[in-house]
């Protein structure tokens, strides 16, 4: 990541023989070149062909991890942990999110890396939502193979409880996490969750033609409201009736 000169100075202070690093103000990045941005991407993903980079700028998931760093410090607040250094990353931990009102949330990791994902149409993963499922075990478990299949972006880790999703935005994350808990509750079937997918997902992007405003908050309340009550619940935004 390349950055303006930091406006900040890292307070470092001890508790339980620990170091802890504290934000004093925000960190702002700065936009990288789009065609240095490009160069890179190229160089980066072997697999992005110039058609495929069209496809990206016309359903602007041409986003880059700068990008979706200002974004999630929108809504989540400074990371716990920041390395803004190129291939650096951030990372918002329990503690953090807890506090700030997000007790459902384990950890949000945004690295300096992107991955390229053409489900359900192309764009650049790089940053993790984890959500505390809070499942046994053994249920988890049995609905693991599910959970993977439902996209390469998604999986679930049992012994922990939680689910992983890695996007490009917040609310594709947050529609990931909620079709696996889903799967994992037993209320929603791969072939289902498959089919929903898609269209989650692009209702909650402004410039799909399905776009329903109140939907990505909608996913987001429903996703505490299952974490409070252990108990699934359905959804259905304006595009699927």
């Amino acid at each position: 990541m390349k950055t303006n000169q930091i406006e900040t100075k890292p307070q470092f202070t001890k508790k339980n023989s620990q170091l802890k690093w504290k934000h004093t103000t925000k960190y702002v990045l700065t936009m990288l070149n789009t065609k240095i941005y490009e160069n890179k991407l190229k160089q980066d993903v072997p697999e992005l062909t110039q058609k495929k980079l069209k496809e990206m700028k016309k359903n602007m998931a041409m986003r880059n991890p700068i990008t979706v760093y200002n974004e999630f410090v929108e809504i989540y607040g400074t990371p716990s942990l920041l390395d803004p250094l190129p291939g650096g990353m951030a990372v918002w931990l329990p503690k953090d999110l807890k506090e700030r009102g997000w007790p459902w949330l384990v950890r949000i990791i945004l690295v300096d890396k992107v991955a390229y994902h053409s489900n359900p149409a192309p764009h650049l993963d790089c940053i993790e939502t984890v959500y505390h499922i809070g499942l046994p075990v053994e249920e988890m478990m049995a609905y693991r193979s599910s959970s993977v299949m439902l996209s390469a972006s998604v999986f679930t880790d049992p012994l922990m409880g939680n689910s992983h999703a890695r996007c490009h935005f917040d609310h594709a994350n947050n529609v990931s996490n909620y079709l696996v808990t889903g799967i994992n509750y037993g209320n929603v079937t791969l072939k289902t969750a498959k089919k929903l997918y898609g269209p989650y997902i692009m209702a909650g992007m402004k410039m799909h033609k399905s776009y329903d405003p109140k939907f990505p908050n909608l996913v987001r309340d429903t996703l505490k409201k299952i974490y409070e009550t252990k108990k699934f619940i359905p959804i259905k935004p304006n595009i699927m009736n």
